[in-house]
């Protein structure tokens, strides 16, 4: 009977020795080390924040106006391809920088809230242009500035 005892306290032993035991294969991920087979969720949005806006469906090819290939003769064919004309009636994203290739002298400008393309107006979203193309007609050491609506002063002299 002592040999029976002795049996039955050992399996007692080893069953919870093996509870003590982490298998991976077994374990939750709760306390346990990430291995370096693990690949970190994508970090998400923060709460209210949108992804960039995109103008792709709402612009043009520059190599096809004839204004802006006359115009801009040192730019190759490709290069001109490259470049996407925001069509009229564009709404500008609020902050995003721009380039109106009509005024290269006012430079880039970032657009207020409200702000659309006019009738004729060659403008160009710099998150969507080759960057090269971009720093060659906006200047490379150009900054934006913000495009701010022309008011009445309200002076009476």
């Amino acid at each position: 009977m002592v040999m029976a005892d002795n049996e039955q306290r050992d399996r007692a032993e080893s069953r919870a020795s093996m509870r003590d035991v982490h298998s991976p294969a077994l374990s939750t991920t709760r306390g346990v080390a990430p291995s370096s087979d693990t690949v970190p969720d994508p970090p998400r949005p923060e709460e209210g924040t949108a992804a960039p806006h995109s103008h792709a469906d709402e612009s043009t090819n520059a190599a096809a106006d004839k204004g802006l290939r006359e115009r801009f003769d040192d730019l190759r064919d490709d290069e001109l391809a490259r470049l996407s004309i925001l069509r009229p009636d564009t709404q500008l994203e609020q902050g995003a920088v721009y380039l109106d290739l009509d005024d290269l002298d006012r430079g880039p400008f970032k657009a207020i809230g409200g702000e659309k393309t006019r009738p004729g107006q060659h403008v160009l979203a710099k998150r969507e242009s080759d960057y090269l193309l971009w720093n060659r007609l906006a200047g490379q050491s150009a900054s934006p500035e913000i495009d701010r609506p022309e008011t009445d002063s309200g002076d009476s002299g």
